[in-house]
């Protein structure tokens, strides 16, 4: 059943009047909707396109489903690992090292005693000593030279067989300026070159390196105290050859502290320290022929940082201790670095390459201190061999669960070298203690492995939060190949990716309004189907929800929630019983994803909603009179009206078919545009099919601030009403009314000449002008708009009709101002009454007067007098000949040439005494466009009989203004004079007038 709706009443204030309740009849045919077909909406096939960004949070749209957003996380592994690289490492039983400064292997001619196989010698200057190491006994050193008294502070040795194959080794013996042959088997010293022996100049200062040459007779010294290298002959003892700056070169040696032979060239391979390089000279011409380094400090490319050692191997490469930088690198001759020791050495002194052909062939002796960091450098070979490698198990630890993405580590082309493998297999659990146990997985099962640098994630690991990684580095990628000691894969920065939801934000996404797309009326919503994608594990499937909203699009409101099914994708809701759906005619869709577990996430696949429309009607609204008929405006009262006038009242009508099926009353907002009132008037549906605002809205104008409740108040002295209608069936079908709303007011009418100037009397030969003010509630509209003015001869009933018309605001133009003037005259004649004749008929001492009938029914008037003497008088037959007489003079007047004399004017009495009442001056059309009263002349306006009266040069008279303050043109006009002349014979009084024509020009 339809609710039922009455009238709205309204209290009366003291100014109002009892309201006339007034029925409205209009002729209607009554309709009603019917049901023509069905509509449609649906998203997400295949894509969701149809949502509301501003409404749609904390999801994510793909191609096929919305998810909650993933927040995407990383753990990386920072170091780089490879294998550890070190074969040897000088033995714990050995005797302690302080310092070692060098390191060599005992050469292959010398090993033909198995006693020397794998032996080498260590040079450690704070024990003074030089040690033979057997690196493949337990205990380590064999024997040793040196010692207190013996040796200074041996910096390098280096052991040779002379020519008849005998052990020996040449020592470099730094704190004694020395440089030593001994003779191994025997521990005797076959000869000594030091500063006993040399001379001035030749003397040695700090040596650290020195070799035999292949004659046998020489021995080449690095003297770097001296920044110089010298050859010394055996015999003589004296320096044969000396260089410290190749001609081809810019630099001088700066700290040399290592010298060899190039076995391929002959060449003497430099390492200058502070300069930064590794050169190679040439003996004969000194020339610099190769160099690496290019003399200034640097750390990539081809600089270096402080190099301690070069080894010149046979095949032209140089082996080089970049110690500034920790790296142990192998240039070739087009100095390209070809290999570098994958560890950083700390405090790389020294380093040697074994090359002969044996089993220990490319692996590298060095002192330096391996990381992990030790306490002190040491002798170490360096080897690769094969190794795995686990991740600590809480280094991936992301504090809940996720779900995986990738497994990446970024591979260079030199961190997996051909003939090399790096593999990696991943296992996780939800608890750490379970992470020993758990499986070893590779991409897709446990026998496979990880090996591109950026893998997805074996799907077994989901909903983990712990997970580790094992990485199997193998120099060799071939059981049945031997292994390089020099090649290793690189392991860098394991990157662990994965995505996790928030289990405390929901998603949201809100599909666009949902209307019909053919702007019909819906008269029914029939049903909503939603698929969602369950995870996979049934035991999931309760940790997330879908739930779905049918929101009001007016307000947002809910018109219907379920959750989505958890055991089937497919979800179907009735909705036709739903009644908070009934009459709505925009809807949106919302669905709200939540989860419980941060490593899964509710999917939404797609939805469709049904409904059943029909055609929808265009609607109609206007502001009517209490018949019915349309209205412009609306004439009310003022709340300041003393006394108070009857209330006024408005009426609304609206025609809306599409309203009928589903409503019985419509609310509106009517608002007064300048006041800023605002009322909701309720329109009742009526048996014509029409919604009437019945009894009408009480009106009101007013100059304070709205404040009444139930009355439409506008501001004084004019308002507009204005009203707006949305179909609530089809938000398109927009309908709106405008009104104005005038306060009633009194205006004020006067009888003015053509100037202006108000009007007490009238002669013949004058015209009446009209003058309307304060009629605000005459102005209707921005054109200009009109009233008449009744003129009526009280003696003879002579009728005439007077048009006025609106003035512009001067400033704006438009025509608003209520004020209204006559655009000709009512000419005053004498005659007999014709009415309507456009010229008003007097007879002398009639009544004119001027009548308006305001639109309240107030009758406005005017009154001037007729002078009861209407002949003009005979100047000239007064008593006396010429009994007086003027002039305006120069006639023509021309302002440029009698600007400074003026317009004069003068009067002569003859015959009697003449007294001027006033002056007034016509136009060439006759109008009256100035009057001058006699008193106001500047002369004496009584001029006794017999003489003059006349305005003196300069001293104005008249100053060429209308009554209205406008200057007159050039042109003809005519100066008329009204006087009183007393005769002096008889003692008669008279009146008189007498006219003079003059012309002016500007």
């Amino acid at each position: 059943m339809r609710k039922g709706f009455t009238s709205t009443h309204f209290p009366h204030s003291r100014f109002f009047a009892p309201l006339l309740l007034t029925t409205v009849c209009l002729s209607y045919t009554q309709a009603t909707a019917q049901t023509l077909g069905q509509g449609k909406y649906r998203d997400g096939f295949p894509r969701f396109e149809r949502f509301d960004p501003a409404a749609t949070q904390n999801v994510a749209l793909t191609d096929t489903v919305v998810t909650l957003v993933a927040i995407p996380t990383a753990i990386t592994d920072p170091d780089t690992f490879v294998v550890s690289g070190i074969d040897w490492r000088y033995p714990s039983a050995a005797p302690p090292l302080v310092s070692p400064s060098d390191i060599s292997k005992i050469p292959e001619a010398l090993e033909a005693s198995p006693a020397l196989q794998d032996f080498y010698l260590i040079t450690d200057p704070p024990s003074r000593k030089i040690y033979l190491i057997n690196s493949s006994a337990p205990g380590g050193v064999e024997n040793s030279f040196g010692g207190l008294g013996v040796l200074d502070k041996p910096v390098a040795a280096l052991a040779y067989p002379d020519s008849t194959g005998k052990f020996k080794i040449i020592i470099t013996d730094q704190g004694a300026n020395a440089i030593i042959q001994v003779d191994w088997t025997l521990k005797t010293i076959d000869w000594r070159i030091d500063n006993t022996v040399l001379s001035g100049a030749n003397q040695l200062s700090t040596p650290s390196d020195a070799v035999p040459l292949t004659n046998g007779r020489e021995v080449l010294i690095c003297d770097t105290g001296r920044n110089r290298l010298m050859v010394v002959d055996l015999k003589s003892r004296a320096v044969v050859w000396e260089f410290s700056k190749a001609p081809n070169d810019n630099l001088s040696l700066n700290l040399p502290v290592d010298v060899e032979v190039d076995p391929s060239t002959g060449l003497f391979v430099i390492t200058d320290k502070n300069n930064h390089r590794v050169l190679m000279v040439d003996r004969a011409t000194k020339e610099n022929r190769w160099q690496f380094g290019v003399g200034q400090v640097g750390s990539g490319g081809d600089r270096l940082n402080s190099p301690t050692d070069a080894n010149a191997l046979p095949d032209g490469n140089v082996l080089i201790c970049d110690a500034g930088n920790r790296r142990l690198l192998e240039v070739n001759r087009q100095m390209r670095i070809i290999y570098t020791f994958a560890h950083p050495l700390q405090d790389l002194r020294a380093a040697n390459r074994i090359v002969e052909n044996v089993s220990d062939r490319n692996k590298t002796l060095v002192i330096a201190a391996n990381l992990p960091v030790s306490q002190n450098a040491l002798p170490l070979r360096l080897a690769y061999a094969n190794e795995v490698f686990l991740s600590k198990q809480d280094n991936f630890d992301f504090s809940t669960s996720v779900d995986y993405d990738s497994l990446s580590f970024p591979r260079a082309a030199l961190d997996v070298p051909a003939g090399t493998r790096l593999r990696l297999q991943l296992r996780s659990a939800n608890v750490i203690t379970e992470l020993a146990n758990a499986k070893w997985y590779g991409p897709k099962d446990t026998t496979d492995f990880y090996t591109g640098p950026a893998t997805a994630i074996n799907p077994v690991h989901d909903s983990h939060r712990f997970i580790q990684y094992r990485a199997f580095l193998n120099n060799d990628d071939n059981a049945q190949r031997k292994s390089d000691p020099l090649l290793t894969p690189v392991l860098r920065r394991v990157k662990i990716s994965a995505h996790y939801f928030d289990t405390n934000t929901a998603g949201t996404i809100t599909s666009t309004a949902i209307r019909d797309s053919m702007k019909l009326i819906i008269t029914s919503w029939r049903k909503l189907i939603v698929n969602s994608v369950l995870p996979a594990d049934p035991q999931q499937r309760t940790q997330v929800q879908i739930t779905v909203n049918i929101r009001d699009e007016a307000n947002q409101s809910n018109l219907f929630s379920q959750p989505l099914s958890s055991t089937t994708g497919l979800s179907q809701f009735d909705l036709t019983l739903v009644d908070l759906l009934r009459r709505r005619q925009a809807v949106r869709l919302q669905a709200v994803l939540k989860t419980n577990n941060s490593a899964i996430t509710p999917k939404l696949n797609d939805w469709q909603l049904d409904w059943e429309n029909t055609k929808s009607t265009a609607s109609s609204l206007k502001f009517t009179d209490p018949s019915g008929r349309a209205v412009n405006y609306y004439r009310v009262p003022s709340v300041e009206d003393n006394p108070p006038l009857n209330i006024g009242t408005v009426f609304l009508a609206l025609e809306d078919l599409n309203l009928l099926p589903i409503e019985d009353a419509v609310n509106l907002q009517v608002r007064a545009v300048r006041s800023g009132d605002q009322q909701i008037v309720q329109l009742i549906e009526q048996p014509t099919g029409l919604f009437i605002l019945s009894p009408g809205y009480p009106a009101v104008m007013t100059s304070a601030p709205p404040s009444r409740l139930n009355v439409l108040e506008g501001k004084s002295t004019r308002d507009t009403l204005a009203v707006r209608y949305v179909d609530p069936t089809d938000p398109t079908d927009v309908s709106t009314a405008r009104v104005l709303l005038i306060q009633n007011v009194k205006g004020t009418l006067r009888i003015e000449n053509r100037g202006g100037a108000k009007l007490d009397t009238v002669s013949v030969g004058d015209s009446l002008f009209v003058h309307v003010t304060g009629e605000t509630d005459r102005d209707f509209s921005p054109a200009r708009d009109s009233v008449v003015v009744k003129f009526l001869n009280t003696l003879n009933t002579d009728t005439e009709n007077l048009t006025l018309y609106e003035v512009a605001n001067a400033t704006t133009k438009v025509f608003d101002t209520g004020e209204f003037r006559s655009r000709v005259g009512i000419p005053i004649i004498k005659g007999a009454s014709i009415d309507n004749d456009g010229k008003l008929q007097v007879s002398g001492g009639d009544q004119v007067r001027a009548e308006f009938l305001d639109l309240d029914d107030t009758k406005l008037q005017e009154v001037v007098q007729v002078r009861p003497t209407l002949e003009e008088p005979n100047l000239f037959a007064l008593v006396g000949s010429k009994a007086f007489d003027f002039f305006v003079a120069p006639n023509p007047y021309n302002a440029k040439q009698h600007a400074t004399d003026g317009l004069r004017l003068g009067v002569v009495a003859n015959t009697g005494d003449v007294l001027i009442e006033r002056i007034e001056i016509y136009n060439i059309a006759g109008e009256r466009i100035r009057m001058l009263e006699g008193a106001d002349l500047p002369f004496r306006s009584l001029i006794s009989r017999g003489r003059a009266a006349a305005t003196q040069k300069g001293n104005f008279w008249w100053n060429f203004r209308t009554d209205a303050g406008a200057a007159v043109t050039s042109g003809t006009y005519w100066a008329k004079i009204y006087l009183r002349f007393t005769d002096s014979g008889t003692g008669t009084t008279q009146v008189a007038t007498a006219m003079r024509k003059f012309v002016i020009v500007q």
